[in-house]
């Protein structure tokens, strides 16, 4: 089983917010009880961990890596630029697409190459059901 209180931990010590939200509030910035309980609320359970590979070989061309073209020839993908990977408008005509296809979650990996045995044991895996707000 996935020790979320690790993991929230480990992220902590890096200095890595991401796992927390400005949602909430300062006070509870860096609160290892609110990221321990978002964890244990997205992240994808060790029964599902085969997902990732069945996911990334579907989509991945996993002989290669960048800069060279790492995606299957049949997917098509365009560059966003900036800071983060949605702007609140992408990310709804991303769960809009979502709901057409009828998918009931979509998933977030992190990336995991040239990672050591315990980063990658503490990548996050995330499992969002697609009614998720951006807030």
């Amino acid at each position: 089983m996935r020790d979320y209180n690790e993991i929230a931990e480990y992220w902590s010590f890096m200095g890595v917010d991401a796992y927390n939200t400005y949602f909430f509030g300062q006070e509870d910035w860096i609160n290892d009880d609110v990221a321990t309980n978002f964890l244990k609320k997205y992240s994808i359970m060790e029964n599902e961990e085969h997902l990732i590979r069945d996911i990334q070989q579907s989509i991945f061309d996993l002989d290669n890596h960048l800069p060279e073209m790492i995606f299957k020839k049949n997917f098509q993908f365009f560059t966003l630029l900036g800071g983060s990977t949605f702007t609140p408008d992408d990310f709804d005509q991303f769960k809009s697409c979502l709901m057409k296809m009828k998918s009931s979650f979509f998933y977030v990996f992190q990336d995991t190459y040239k990672l050591d045995e315990k980063e990658s044991r503490m990548a996050l895996k995330m499992k969002f059901p697609v009614e998720t707000s951006w807030n």
